[in-house]
């Protein structure tokens, strides 16, 4: 698996988090405020995870600062620099490093890199919903904050997930439903999470491009940040799986000596367009 080095703070801090993912054909990723109630709702059960380190306590609520996607330096010690200014989402807001969905009251599963342990459980924090407004804000209600109480069952290769228990109940969130079914080459997928580390968006138009026995690859529009999304039926609104990784997310465009995102005119065009990964839930059911 390729580790994603979407800055070189990231390099530093997050390469035990994040895996690279890209865009294929058109980017259909779309923010919170452009969707329908009905995805609203899925999106309100969606969260996203924040390092408590970059937070802080101000009482009753925690307060923060972030950086806009078009300030962080991209790519590697090797080859490196800012995001082209045409790209999409170039003055948004960062802050959650992974995903995750409710799937319970109390319970929430996410990818197994994103929370590697105790350690990982008790640093971070979740919150749902996360999107531009919330986030642009620089603050956030400990009313809508959530602590990893403790992790309930953990797996890495070849089954990438965390199932982990939150420190109290979600108000006000419908959990999503775990399908029974595996999914078949030619369902239609979405999912919703925080690409980039962006406030939450929608990529609504995937395909399950191909299947094994503990991962299934689709055509998704997703990026590191979406480490923990839920991979979702489109016909019945039920989770499949789980994104854990995918190909290059960001390219330097040597013309302009800066980056876009990685561009995959089709599914397994080239080396850096395989598809996303994503771990099957059905097997999931059992814990």
């Amino acid at each position: 698996m390729k580790i994603l080095l979407l800055t070189l703070f990231t390099l530093q801090i997050y390469s035990s988090i994040a895996s690279e993912k890209a865009v294929y054909g058109r980017d259909d990723r779309v923010s919170y405020s452009e969707v329908s109630p009905q995805f609203r709702r899925l999106g309100d059960a969606t969260a996203g995870m924040i390092q408590l380190s970059k937070l802080k306590d101000r009482g009753s609520y925690y307060e923060f600062t972030s950086k806009i996607l078009g300030e962080q330096m991209m790519g590697n010690q090797f080859r490196n620099g800012y995001l082209c200014s045409d790209e999409k989402f170039y003055s948004e807001e960062l802050l959650p490093v992974c995903s995750g969905f409710l799937i319970g009251p109390d319970t929430l599963l996410t990818a197994g890199h994103c929370v590697t342990g105790p350690k990982s459980c008790k640093k971070n924090i979740w919150s749902f919903g996360l999107g531009l407004d919330k986030i642009r804000s620089g603050s956030l209600s400990k009313n809508n904050i959530y602590k990893c109480k403790h992790v309930i069952k953990r797996g890495s290769s070849p089954r990438d997930f965390a199932l982990i228990k939150l420190d109290r109940v979600v108000s006000g969130v419908t959990p999503f439903k775990l399908s029974s079914r595996k999914v078949k080459v030619g369902d239609k997928v979405l999912t919703i999470g925080h690409p980039s580390n962006l406030p939450l968006k929608f990529a609504l138009n995937g395909t399950v491009k191909s299947y094994k026995k503990n991962l299934f690859k689709t055509d998704l529009d997703t990026f590191a940040g979406n480490s923990g999304s839920p991979v979702i039926l489109k016909s019945t609104k039920e989770v499949v799986g789980i994104l854990v990784k995918g190909a290059l997310d960001y390219e330097k465009d040597l013309s302009r000596g800066c980056f876009v995102a990685n561009k995959c005119l089709s599914y397994a065009q080239g080396a850096d367009c395989l598809g996303e990964g994503v771990t099957p839930v059905y097997k999931l059911l059992s814990l």
